[in-house]
């Protein structure tokens, strides 16, 4: 981490101004595999926005408190504690390698997942469980911290991504109207109408990032 850091510092800056931040969240492997997103990132950078992605981790640290939950109800306190000192183990080596590069990003600092849920819980139960109520409850904390727009990103058909979607309008309203999209892959790739829409998405949020009411925290 200390090498991608000096190698990213060494990158010349041709426009250091702050560029509109665009939340993403969504089903966990798609986010993260730019072939199967259609270069998703890619596209917002060249539009002029700056993506914060959901990390890999949250999944993982999401399901240690999934086993702490279940352990309880069930009272199998071995379960309990397995989960307990996996995450706390989980959570310690995450901070160190992220404190290297603390620092240098704007979005430095991921929430617990007890933080994650109780952003969500006006929407989802926490017992209703799977990337939902993660998506929902990262979605309202990169409101939180600045940003000035969501896309929630799922395969077709995918249930979670379907009930995020179906829950977005009334979390856009509750969020000062940010700009949301939700956008589904098939592995089909349409590119003509996926540019269009990612086009349009970006005029929304440049709009609400220079108009928007609320003072946007750093």
């Amino acid at each position: 981490m200390e090498n991608i850091k000096s190698s990213m510092k060494s990158i010349p800056l041709t426009n250091s101004m702050s560029k509109p931040v665009i939340g993403a969240v969504g089903e966990i492997y798609l986010r993260h595999n730019k072939f199967s997103n259609s270069n998703f990132i890619k596209h917002i950078e060249q539009l002029g926005g700056e993506v914060w992605l959901a990390p890999m981790s949250e999944w993982i640290l999401y399901t240690n408190n999934r086993m702490m939950e279940d352990g309880l109800q069930e009272k199998d306190y071995k379960k309990y504690f397995v989960g307990l000192f996996t995450d706390i183990l989980q959570t310690k080596a995450e901070h160190k390698i992220m404190h290297i590069v603390k620092n240098e990003l704007r979005y430095n600092y991921d929430p617990p997942i007890s933080e994650i849920l109780n952003n969500s819980s006006d929407y989802l139960h926490h017992s209703f469980g799977g990337e939902a109520i993660l998506s929902v409850g990262k979605a309202i904390d990169y409101y939180n911290k600045g940003a000035s727009g969501i896309a929630n990103i799922s395969p077709f058909t995918c249930m979670p991504g379907t009930v995020v979607t179906a829950l977005s309008k009334k979390i856009r309203e509750d969020l000062n109207n940010i700009p949301w999209i939700n956008l589904f892959f098939d592995g089909q790739q349409n590119d003509i109408s996926f540019k269009t829409r990612i086009e349009a998405f970006m005029f929304q949020v440049k709009n609400y990032n220079n108009n928007s009411p609320i003072k946007k925290k750093k």
